[in-house]
């Protein structure tokens, strides 16, 4: 099995969530951004740190990962999505990621298969969040 390198992969697990939960055409009519700002490592435990700045100010949120080789991927991937989109929607203040014309965020869904944002309602519209070679 090729070394795990837990660093890489929940960044690039971060930065497509956020993307997501960004909704870049939005956050850049605000004149705001939302980004990573930082990525923490002690052995198994990582964190990631998320701005959003606007004219009004810096909000940072930091958000635990609990992932490595021995997890599953898109389980950690689940958990990951979950509690971004928690810190997120926080900050906002807005039902992150949009679900179509719905009034409602999109919600994690996970199984062996992979981790996606789907509609809470009816399943219909859904955006692949893992695997990350999709």
């Amino acid at each position: 099995m090729p070394d795990f390198d837990a660093e890489r992969v929940v960044a690039q697990l971060a930065q497509r969530i956020l993307e997501d939960l960004a909704d870049r055409t939005e956050i850049r009519r605000a004149d705001a951004r939302l980004r990573i700002a930082g990525l923490t490592q002690e052995g198994d435990a990582s964190a990631v740190t998320v701005l959003f700045e606007s004219p009004g100010g810096i909000r940072e949120s930091t958000v635990p990962v609990a992932l490595n080789q021995a997890s599953s991927l898109a389980w950690g991937a689940y958990i990951l999505a979950n509690d971004l989109q928690d810190e997120v929607i926080e900050l906002l203040g807005q039902a992150r990621p949009h679900c179509g014309d719905h009034s409602h965020p999109m919600v994690v869904r996970t199984n062996e298969a992979g981790t996606w944002w789907e509609c809470p309602l009816d399943g219909s519209i859904r955006r692949l969040i893992e695997p990350l070679n999709a």
